[in-house]
């Protein structure tokens, strides 16, 4: 009813708000109901596919059921507890829409409310701020969970392609952070403008994002129809080529550390693990300096590049005196 009310006119203003009613209440029933395993296993067996081409849908009605949107971003979260139907909501391209939710956070939104207004349905009835707040929270959520970032009782099977998507897509320092429970680092930085030697972010590449996700919403490189069949889609083929940024195409960076911003401000406050970071330097002098070969982990032509490698000399000096353990 609701689908024919979109494109008919004739269906009365009463029914349509009555057909939204009940897509609502049906979303969280199936949340509830893929909270566990017999809930998982029954759909597993019986309708896999046309499910989660279903729920991929509903989550690009954003503007629209706003309840129902939230609570098929928490189905897709929940289903990763089951491999198949993990790799599933991979495949239908619900991804790009998560992305996208992520940048839609506006953390002056916490700053005015209490967190309570989370909890009160009548504030996210419609579409306004504090609905797309709980988007970007809940859409990291499912993206850690997608991709198998999260830990403990979050904790699924690591997708080796959709992380490498993300990492071209977020950059890799960036989509880490989806490993973290609570998403707020990650949610601000997105939002933000920062250059460290672990992250660069900044409007420029917010809006590269924002044209790539667009151009791959209206090419339709991804298909959440009820009927089709389901494989790896071309958008995530596309983004695990390389860097979608222009501005980090002539960044070096090793092991998740942008050499030129470490060279410059020797900071090694946002650096994880020093002593796994010079392994990677020392492998990147073996690799680039003394064998000579030529692309680097963001697919930068680097050979014969004097003042990379100086850099890297310059790194690798800085790291050691900083850390006399090393």
């Amino acid at each position: 009813i609701y689908l024919n009310s979109k494109s008919n006119n004739k269906i009365s203003k009463d029914l349509k708000s009555f057909s939204i009613d009940i897509v609502i209440t049906s979303l969280k029933s199936f949340t509830s109901i893929v909270n566990t395993d017999v809930g998982r296993s029954y759909i597993t067996k019986n309708l896999p596919i046309r499910f989660c081409q279903l729920i991929s849908y509903i989550i690009t009605l954003d503007k629209e059921i706003p309840l129902a949107v939230e609570n098929g971003i928490e189905i897709v979260s929940r289903c990763c507890d089951d491999k198949q139907l993990q790799e599933l909501f991979i495949c239908c391209g619900s991804i790009w829409y998560l992305i996208g939710y992520l940048l839609l956070y506006d953390k002056t939104i916490d700053s005015n409310y209490n967190y309570d207004v989370y909890n009160d349905e009548s504030q996210r009835y419609k579409y306004n701020p504090i609905v797309c707040n709980l988007y970007a929270i809940l859409s990291a959520k499912a993206l850690g969970r997608l991709g198998g970032y999260m830990h403990d009782e979050l904790a699924t099977n690591e997708s080796l392609n959709l992380k490498k998507a993300l990492s071209n897509v977020l950059t890799d320092p960036i989509a880490k952070l989806l490993r973290n429970r609570r998403p707020w680092d990650l949610l601000n930085i997105l939002n933000d403008n920062i250059e460290k030697p672990t992250k660069i972010w900044n409007i420029n590449m917010r809006n590269e994002l924002v044209s790539y996700i667009d151009n791959i919403k209206k090419n339709k490189l991804f298909n959440v129809s009820k009927d089709s069949g389901f494989e790896l889609s071309d958008s995530m083929n596309r983004s695990m080529d390389r860097s979608i940024y222009t501005n980090l195409r002539n960044e070096l960076c090793i092991g998740g550390v942008y050499i030129r911003i470490y060279s410059k401000t020797k900071d090694n406050d946002d650096i994880d693990n020093p002593s796994s970071f010079v392994l990677d330097l020392l492998d990147y002098v073996d690799t680039y300096i003394v064998k000579s070969n030529r692309i680097d982990e963001l697919g930068n032509d680097i050979k014969g590049s004097s003042d990379y490698h100086e850099l890297v000399i310059t790194a690798l000096t800085t790291l050691i005196s900083n850390n006399n353990y090393i």
